[in-house]
């Protein structure tokens, strides 16, 4: 792309014949557009207090698949951090993967009405307005906050649209999570994670309103959930039960294409202050029926039970090596999904650990209690396994609880043959 001055096509063709040099240090200094004003690839909006820039910036601290580069809003003072060279908004998700490129020409707008648009032979993308009478005398303007606001000219009160009401991967001070009852949007974290085959996994984050501080990442077209809060320490306001506004200074919440949501501080590298969830494992069925997360976040199957035949875990997960010899009798597994467990022998190593630790310290009863419980609650008949309420009371002391029968998911794991060995109960 041919290189073009800074401020050629910023302003109306007259002016750029008459006061060009007047106007350089007018450009490269600004944070707002006006209407008959275009921004090129060559040219960048920064806010006033220079920590966010508006343009493209293909600069590539690492050479990997996450690799970016085009239009979006960016840290102006990124160091050397590979985790500064990401952009913090882009105007259309679907629009850009790893190693995006703008190719083409392209000009950014806004028009007195307050509508943004980026052409170049064609229309690349628009933003949409919520309200009701537009303005018409719109400009827009690049806050320190990061957040790009098309707004009345002279009533900066009146917002046409704003980039903090459509997210893309990562949530600056002042982006918040779940519904704005002002603009009517839905605010969720989304990004897309290609394999190299190019095949396409979409990660969102959003506000899981039954729960204080709740939210729930999905992962698409799989549909695995995992369902987490955010820690109280925090700066977060509660808008009730619709929304969650993230007022920590120089942080922000970020999405990666791994599925895990991390909070950082901004300009230091690595400095990852939150992050959830612990283990792709806590993803809700992550390696499918009878599957077993590892916690290196691989999948293995039980003792007598084979992986699937190709890498779809969560669809398919574990089958039988040998099909069952009950005759005529009909028999019917309750499939155990994902589950979070030690590699065989290692449950006698935890507990000579265990044993070590406690000391002796220790009231036998509650340990019964703590182990016969968990067996209770995965009992292969339903109506075997005790309600919330009993679990509860049986913890506090206030109901007794029998030895369990181990359930056929234990014995197929560890390869029992009687299951009448419950010594360790």
């Amino acid at each position: 792309m041919e290189k073009a001055s800074n401020w050629r096509s910023l302003l109306p063709s007259p002016f750029v014949l008459l006061l060009p040099s007047l106007m350089i240090s007018l450009v490269c200094a600004t944070e707002t557009l006006l209407p008959g004003q275009f921004l090129n690839a060559n040219q960048s909006l920064v806010s006033k207090n220079g920590a966010f820039k508006l343009g493209v910036d293909c600069t590539n601290p690492g050479d990997d698949i996450d690799y970016f580069c085009g239009f979006s809003i960016w840290f102006a003072n990124s160091s050397s951090c590979r985790s500064d060279h990401i952009p913090v908004w882009h105007p259309d998700l679907d629009t850009y993967g790893p190693g995006t490129y703008f190719s083409s020409p392209y000009n950014l707008s806004v028009s007195k009405e307050g509508l943004l648009q980026i052409t170049g032979g064609y229309l690349f993308w628009s933003s949409s307005s919520y309200m009701t009478t537009a303005s018409i005398s719109a400009v827009a303007v690049l806050l320190d906050n990061g957040n790009l606001v098309a707004r009345d000219k002279e009533n900066s009160s009146i917002v046409i649209w704003r980039s903090f009401d459509c997210p893309t991967s990562i949530l600056l001070p002042g982006g918040y999570l779940g519904f704005n009852r002002i603009t009517g949007k839905n605010a969720t974290l989304t990004i897309n994670s290609y394999s190299f085959g190019m095949s396409v996994l979409t990660y969102t984050v959003s506000l899981d309103a039954t729960r204080r501080r709740g939210f729930i990442i999905q992962q698409n077209p799989d549909g695995l959930t995992f369902a987490g809060t955010f820690p109280g320490w925090m700066d977060i306001h509660e808008e009730l039960d619709y929304a969650l506004t993230f007022n920590d200074e120089h942080t922000y919440l970020q999405l990666n294409r791994s599925g895990f949501i991390r909070f950082l501080k901004q300009g230091e590298c690595d400095s990852i202050l939150w992050s959830a969830p612990d283990s792709l494992c806590n993803f809700d069925s992550y390696c499918g029926p009878y599957g077993l997360c590892t916690t290196s976040g691989s999948c293995v199957c039980p003792v007598g039970l084979d992986p699937p035949l190709t890498s779809a875990w969560i669809a398919a997960g574990c089958s039988r090596k040998a099909p069952l010899n009950c005759g005529s009798v009909e028999v019917a597994f309750h499939p155990i999904d994902g589950i979070h467990t030690y590699s065989q022998n290692a449950l006698k190593l935890e507990a000579a650990n265990m044993n070590s630790r406690l000391e002796g310290d220790a009231d036998e009863e509650q340990l019964k209690r703590a182990c016969r419980v968990p067996c209770w609650c995965i009992q292969d008949a339903e109506d075997h396994r005790p309600m919330m309420g009993q679990v509860v009371h049986i913890l506090e002391g206030v109901m007794g609880v029998d030895v369990p029968p181990v359930p056929r998911s234990l014995q197929n794991y560890v390869g029992m043959e009687d299951s009448t060995d419950v010594d360790s109960f």
